[in-house]
């Protein structure tokens, strides 16, 4: 139960002070990414951090001086994360957060759709990645998971899937 009461309370913070967004400027392409975050800011890191532990997930950095006041940030990124958080607030998020939420998770899944380029999902990728520091061939790799070794070898490089 005591669980449950810090995910109540982790939620009306998030109700009162969080966001959502779907979409961010990539600087190196100058465009725009689907990279979907989730964010509460605060002057206060504790508070934070008491979110952070709730939700088990995401980090809080800071602090960053916006106009006289030191603020600090909670943010998680990416779908499966991003999604892990609402799933656990949804109980007790209001409609406009929900709603909020309901529409930067099919952003998500929309970009996903249109991204033809994207083979892997994260998952597949830690994964790729966990087989490679063990030793096991990209070739072999790349076999199980039915792609070209190339893509594989830009995962190994750092070229892909930063």
């Amino acid at each position: 139960m005591r669980e449950r009461e810090w995910l109540a309370c982790a939620a009306g913070l998030y109700n009162g002070e969080g966001w959502a967004s779907s979409a961010r400027y990539d600087r190196r392409t100058g465009g725009m990414t689907a990279t979907l975050t989730l964010g509460i800011g605060q002057a206060h890191p504790e508070v934070l951090e008491r979110f952070r532990d709730a939700v088990g997930i995401g980090v809080v950095n800071g602090p960053r001086r916006v106009r006289t006041t030191e603020m600090w940030q909670f943010r998680v990124h990416g779908f499966e994360k991003v999604q892990t958080v609402v799933a656990m607030l949804w109980p007790w998020l209001s409609t406009p957060k929900r709603r909020q939420a309901s529409r930067v998770l099919q952003d998500g899944r929309d970009y996903a759709a249109r991204q033809p380029r994207r083979h892997l999902l994260d998952h597949e990728v830690a994964d790729v990645r966990v087989r490679l520091a063990r030793g096991e061939s990209q070739a072999s790799i790349a076999h199980s998971f039915g792609k070209e070794r190339q893509i594989i070898n830009r995962i190994a490089r750092g070229r892909a899937y930063r």
